[in-house]
C-alpha cells in the first residue's frame, strides 16, 4: 500500500523497482486506455511513468498491450514470466534506458516497433516459441550488439533491426526462409551472421 513516504516532495509517485509477480490482474480501467481483463496488461497501463526503473510482471499475465510501457525513460529491466504469449505494438518503445529484457519462453508474438528506440538494449535472445517479429521490432536500438533468433521465426519482417548501428553479431536459425527489405538497413557494424 502507498503511504506518505511513497511520494516525492513534488507529489509524484516514487516507484523504482516494482515486483508484481504475485499480483492478480483484475478487470477494470478506461475502455480506451489502461483497460485490463483476462490477465492482460492493458494498453498504456504503465506508459510514461518516469520513475519506473524495473518491473517484474505478474505471473498470471498472458499478454502485454499496445504501448503498455511506452515512453518510460528510466525503465532499465523487465522480467516477464513464461505465461505471456504476446507483446503488443510499441509496448516498450522509447524506453531509452532499457538494457535488459527477459522475454518469457511462452511468447509467440512480438509486435511492431515493440522495442523501437530502446537505446541501451545491448543483447536480445528471442526464444524458440516466437513465430512473429513485427515490423521494426528493434528499430533504432542503437546499442544493440548481439541478437539470437530462436528456431520458431521463419520470416524477418521489414525494418526489424533497421538502424541498429552497433549490431555486430546475429544468430539466425536455418528455419528463416525470408528476410524482408530494410531488415538490417544501416547496421554498419554487422560482421557476423551465423
Amino acid at each position: 500500500m502507498f503511504n506518505k513516504d511513497s511520494f516525492s516532495q513534488q507529489g509524484t509517485l516514487k516507484i523504482g523497482v516494482l515486483d508484481l509477480s504475485e499480483a492478480s490482474i483484475v478487470e477494470g480501467g478506461s475502455k480506451d486506455k489502461c483497460y485490463t481483463y483476462n490477465n492482460k496488461i492493458g494498453q498504456e497501463m504503465f506508459a510514461r511513468i518516469s520513475n519506473l526503473g524495473s518491473i517484474t510482471l505478474p505471473n498470471n499475465a498472458i499478454s502485454i498491450g499496445n504501448n503498455a510501457f511506452y515512453g518510460c525513460p528510466n525503465l532499465a529491466y523487465v522480467f516477464m514470466g513464461d505465461n505471456i504469449v504476446s507483446i503488443g505494438d510499441y509496448a516498450f518503445m522509447d524506453c531509452d534506458k532499457l538494457w535488459r529484457v527477459s522475454i518469457g519462453n511462452g511468447v509467440t508474438s512480438i509486435g511492431k516497433y515493440c522495442f523501437r528506440s530502446c537505446d541501451d538494449l545491448s543483447t536480445i535472445v528471442i526464444p524458440d516459441n516466437v513465430t512473429f517479429l513485427g515490423e521494426g521490432a528493434f528499430y533504432e536500438c542503437y546499442d544493440l550488439k548481439s541478437v539470437t533468433i530462436g528456431n520458431g521465426v521463419t520470416y524477418i519482417n521489414e525494418s526489424t533491426f533497421d538502424n541498429c548501428k552497433a549490431l555486430n553479431s546475429i544468430t539466425i536459425d536455418e528455419n528463416v526462409t525470408y528476410i524482408d527489405y530494410y531488415a538490417f538497413n544501416s547496421c554498419s557494424s554487422l560482421t557476423s551472421i551465423d
